[in-house]
């Protein structure tokens, strides 16, 4: 499909909790394109089980800190530096509503990564912006996916969700526009 728009496309398997797969995927990128203009940090996931924090094992926190927040720099420290050669660019770091504020949904570890991405986004775009690299977030309200649309309709928080929002709905996922 990207082809048909004139796009060249590069998949490379690797993991964000791996810096050496961060690393791996950012040489690979230049060795096949020279250059990288937009890199999206969209890689995530929160503790379906939606556990208190005192019932939380230590290793889910780390878990979903790892991929959430310390996967994120990691893939942005191994393209940073290319795009900061290669004159700018633009990353876009996924964050949530959940990193702007607590909740009564219990997941620890995604409102702690969350949180963290904000901040670190915020450093980054004072870091690099006078470079001609822009850092931003993406904080989306409630929206229903494949991931998520299990968990929400199952334990009913699709319901206080759209309680929760000016709309009384969750946003479509077409109303997320991409680069295309």
């Amino acid at each position: 499909m990207v082809e048909s728009l004139g796009v060249r496309c590069l998949a490379v398997a690797g993991d964000v909790t791996s810096y050496d797969d961060c690393a791996r995927v950012a040489e690979q990128t230049m060795a096949t394109f020279g250059r990288v203009d937009v890199l999206v940090n969209n890689a995530g996931w929160a503790d379906g089980r939606l556990v208190r924090t005192e019932h939380c094992e230590p290793e889910m926190f780390a878990q979903m800190v790892n991929t959430d927040l310390i996967g994120l720099f990691y893939m942005t420290r191994a393209i940073g530096p290319h795009m900061l050669r290669g004159g700018g660019g633009s990353i876009i770091n996924l964050s949530s509503i959940f990193g702007n504020a607590g909740s009564e949904n219990r997941t620890a570890g995604y409102f702690a990564a969350k949180g963290g991405v904000n901040q670190l986004t915020k450093l980054l775009a004072c870091e690099w912006g006078d470079r001609k690299l822009r850092v931003n977030a993406l904080a989306p309200n409630f929206f229903m996916s494949e991931m998520t649309r299990g968990l929400l309709e199952d334990s009913g928080m699709a319901d206080w969700m759209r309680s929760r929002t000016p709309m009384r709905r969750m946003g479509e996922l077409e109303e997320l526009v991409g680069p295309f």
